[in-house]
């Protein structure tokens, strides 16, 4: 089922949980037009933002980051499973002190053709 049916998250319905059922070139299409308006945004805050980690001199030559191509067929379709209770996880840091996050969902993933 999830070879040929997708499900797409409205940005809007996403806090709620809802999801739209698409047809798989149409939520792949949405896929990767989601990735890059994030990438023009995220190039846009490099270029501009007063935040962005370049040094002024750096902004003013900046042209936008080298992505590799979208590859879709590394996209993984996963069912968002809530838990509905907040389940505190440590998160161990590399340079950072270890810390801890609520934890309200998780994915199944399924291996081979379903």
């Amino acid at each position: 089922m999830f070879s040929r049916v997708s499900f797409a998250m409205e940005e809007s319905m996403e806090a709620k949980g809802a999801c739209k059922v698409t047809s798989s070139a149409e939520a792949t299409e949405a896929y990767i037009r989601r990735i890059e308006e994030y990438r023009k945004r995220r190039d846009e805050f490099f270029k501009s933002n007063e935040n962005s980690p370049l040094l002024p001199e750096q902004r003013e030559r900046f042209r936008g980051l080298r992505y590799f191509p979208v590859k879709p067929e590394y996209r993984f379709v996963v069912e968002l499973q809530r838990d509905g209770v907040s389940q505190e996880r440590v998160i161990l840091g590399t340079t950072t002190p270890t810390r801890t996050a609520g934890a309200l969902s998780r994915v199944a993933l399924l291996s081979g053709e379903a």
